[in-house]
């Protein structure tokens, strides 16, 4: 029942290379078309983190790196006061929902925070999930747009869905579309309530619910839309850089981590990102360049396309070859990081 849009989009882009183009429209695209097949609730199993399952996190934001020049597959183990110079302190970044859940069904709490949260800053999305548990009977989205998208507001029917309707309702006082699907094979309800709440801001509550009740029913959807508070509500961002390498700027962060990207190229065009996310507990340690950051090893492996940094327990990194950092500027990185729980 609980799906995860960053963890496939992660195994889905594992593999391969994704083509290139910008970013914003390929992230818009990606996440609608995973949300479709959310919105299908074919599983209705839950889905263990991938952020937790690879040794490194947020790979698969990854585009292909142009072929190592020398000078980047043979980096140096020692950072020069020049290279030092490239590295900067990660400016700091509050990402906020316009409005905050006052109500919660199924015994979910707006103060228990969310168990899911995420920011593309490039693309203005903004989304709060909250379940009581990866199988439990409901689950709640509060999703933020800076801008209209169809594939958000007005997603596709469910091919497996037993019924289906789409009705125009009034929310908070605006026009708004309910869209309400059933599938009777796995006792799933889902239904999309979504809103232009204001100029620049676009709002859509997602509930999923485990029921028998085949009704084509949004009265969740429509209580929690009906008790949002105007009061912002900051994502949070446990896991976080301290330093990054001068140029980049922050594109995606939330509970799972942080990606960084070229601020040079801001349609995506040829992205390069650096990225953090949880470390795997048994990361293999047998191959790559052994480091220590704060006292826990770790390894550093490169290849023409990628360089990986695992530090099992604590974090994982994907940094751009093109960036030409040398293993020294990595530890540095490495060691500046903001954790969810101390070194």
């Amino acid at each position: 029942m609980i799906y995860d849009e960053l963890r496939m989009v992660f195994a889905e882009r594992e593999a391969t290379v994704p083509p290139a183009g910008p970013v914003a429209d390929r992230i818009a695209v990606g996440v609608a078309r995973r949300r479709h097949r959310a919105r299908a609730l074919t599983s209705g199993v839950a889905v263990a983190l991938l952020l937790g399952a690879v040794p490194v996190a947020v790979s698969g934001w990854r585009r292909a790196a142009p072929p190592a020049t020398p000078d980047a597959a043979s980096a140096a183990a020692t950072g020069t006061p020049a290279s030092r110079a490239r590295l900067v302190p990660a400016p700091p970044v509050a990402v906020t929902v316009p409005v905050s859940p006052g109500w919660l069904p199924g015994g979910l709490s707006p103060a228990a925070g969310p168990t899911f949260a995420e920011a593309n800053v490039r693309v203005g999305r903004r989304a709060l999930r909250y379940a009581a548990s990866p199988s439990g009977p409901v689950e709640v989205e509060l999703i933020a747009l800076a801008r209209p998208s169809e594939s958000e507001t007005r997603p596709g029917a469910p091919e497996e869905a037993t019924a289906r309707e789409r009705r125009n309702v009034r929310v908070r006082g605006h026009a708004a579309t309910e869209d309400v699907s059933t599938i009777r094979s796995t006792a799933l309800r889902a239904c999309l309530l979504s809103w232009q709440e204001r100029s620049d801001t676009w709002l859509v509550v997602h509930v999923v619910e485990q029921t028998a009740d085949a009704r084509l029913d949004c009265g969740i959807a429509r209580r929690v839309a009906e008790g949002l508070v105007a009061r912002p509500l900051e994502i949070p961002r446990p896991l976080r850089f301290g330093l990054v390498p001068r140029g980049l700027t922050l594109a995606l962060t939330g509970l799972q981590g942080d990606v960084w990207c070229d601020a040079r190229d801001p349609s995506g065009s040829n992205w390069q990102c650096l990225t953090i996310g949880p470390g795997e507990p048994d990361a293999d340690l047998t191959t790559g360049t052994k480091i220590t950051v704060h006292g826990h090893e770790g390894r550093i492996r490169r290849d023409r396309r990628s360089i990986d940094v695992a530090v099992p327990g604590f974090l994982g990194m994907s940094v751009p070859v093109y960036l030409h950092l040398s293993d020294a500027e990595i530890v540095r990185i490495a060691e500046s990081a903001i954790l969810p729980r101390p070194w």
